[in-house]
């Protein structure tokens, strides 16, 4: 959840820098309503996860994997996540969109 917030903040200084975070790649798709974020991604694609303290952190989704300046994060109708991939089940029918955001 702090690394969660972490980029988050990051995001929020860039952007009041005039620097906006540059989308580098995204998958999209609407929530079935029954699994998490992570769980419906699981389904469709090749997903590479890492469990830690902070919780699960996406490391690659079909083999497009983040570095060290690039992230993945989820957006539900193009909002901010509010909560982990792996406990947050969105409303049937809402978007789920995953983007690698290069950061810095």
């Amino acid at each position: 959840m702090k690394a969660k917030f972490a980029i988050f903040a990051l995001i929020l200084l860039l952007s009041g820098c005039g620097r906006e975070p540059k989308v580098l790649h995204t998958f999209q798709y609407l929530s079935d309503g029954q699994s998490t974020v992570l769980g419906q991604l699981q389904k469709g694609h090749d997903v590479k996860a890492d469990s830690s303290s902070m919780g699960v952190l996406v490391e690659s989704i079909d083999n497009i994997e983040q570095s060290r300046t690039a992230f993945w994060l989820f957006f539900i109708n193009s909002e901010a996540a509010s909560a982990p991939a792996s406990e947050f089940v969105p409303q049937p029918g809402d978007t789920v969109e995953w983007r690698l955001m290069e950061l810095y």
